[in-house]
């Protein structure tokens, strides 16, 4: 409830990229936190994921390793999950042109090396564009995964639709942490209502009490303001 600011997770950017940082999410891992998150690479030309550590939660966290490229657009949006001794990375493999092509973007999700640094084996896809509340007539898009477990299966919370319109959330399941993953409903689950436009961006937090929370971005007014 109470925040203190404690100044930037990193304070150096590392060689490999040129700006564009978003998306973190942080883990903890033994003595260590890892900080996965999205930037745009020198070479190539686009997003990436990477992960830096560090033996503070405050940091200040040095870049180890960037970890994905892959897609057209590049890839963002990174999300860990731990599953015993195994922790898997999801994130989204995005572009410009989704609705024209919708085969270039998607959720894909891989197993980590013990150390998280490296992917163990290749990205696997779990779910791409195929509903229609996913996209309007120009725009489309599936991105922002984060993954939950709760009584042996495994729920994919994912946003999607243009940011600025019609965003909202929508969610598959799994018996396995890497899919087959299906959606259970055509319409998403959390869309704008009276007060609240654009949710997406969502994350699941167990709160002080047990009770497992959604924490995601909205607007308070409608198309075109700001967060």
């Amino acid at each position: 409830v109470h925040w203190r600011k404690v100044g930037y997770a990193m304070r150096r950017s590392p060689r490999w990229a040129t700006g564009h940082f978003w998306a973190p999410s942080p883990m903890r891992r033994g003595r260590r936190y890892y900080l996965f998150y999205s930037a745009k690479a020198r070479r190539p030309n686009k997003m990436c994921v990477a992960v830096a550590t560090e033996r503070r939660p405050q940091g200040p966290f040095r870049h180890r390793a960037r970890l994905a490229c892959g897609g057209v657009g590049g890839s963002l949006d990174p999300a860990p999950l731990a599953v015993g001794r195994r922790v898997y990375l999801y994130f989204a493999r995005t572009d410009s042109f989704c609705r024209q092509f919708p085969g270039r973007c998607s959720i894909v999700g891989m197993r980590l090396s013990a150390n998280l640094l490296r992917a163990r084996g290749r990205p696997r896809h779990l779910l791409g564009i195929d509903q229609s509340w996913e996209g309007n007539r120009r725009y489309a898009i599936v991105e922002n995964p984060w993954v939950v477990e709760r009584g042996g299966l495994f729920y994919l919370l994912y946003s999607a639709n243009h940011w600025r319109r019609n965003y909202g959330m929508g969610y598959a399941v799994s018996r396995s942490p890497l899919g087959p993953f299906r959606k259970p409903q055509t319409e998403p689950f959390l869309s704008s209502r009276r007060g609240i436009f654009g949710p997406g961006g969502g994350s699941a937090v167990v709160g002080p009490r047990g009770g497992l929370w959604l924490v995601y971005a909205a607007r308070r007014q409608g198309i075109g303001f700001i967060n």
